[in-house]
């Protein structure tokens, strides 16, 4: 599963540069054999997570949430917040 998760990442940081994610975009970002890649976006297809547009796939809006969820969190210092219950409820 671990490559499937490189791919929903690779294809959200392609997203964001609204480039298509294609094969030859995911190779260098995922490395991976491209029938591994192929296999990855056939299983995140069938799960409904992205579509295919010709040559190019795309996530689907579940697949977006997703791809967010499991995106990295910045390692130059970024810090989170944690929200909590209000005492007041």
């Amino acid at each position: 599963m671990s490559i499937d998760i490189d791919v929903l990442r690779a294809m959200l940081r392609l997203a964001r540069r609204r480039t298509e994610a294609t094969e030859a975009e995911l190779g260098p970002r995922v490395r991976a054999e491209p029938s591994e890649i192929r296999s990855s976006i056939r299983r995140l297809r069938g799960l409904g997570l992205i579509e295919r547009r010709g040559s190019a796939a795309r996530l689907t809006f579940e697949g977006l949430a997703l791809s967010v969820a499991l995106a990295r969190p910045a390692t130059h210092g970024a810090s989170r917040v944690v929200v909590g219950r209000s005492r007041a409820a």
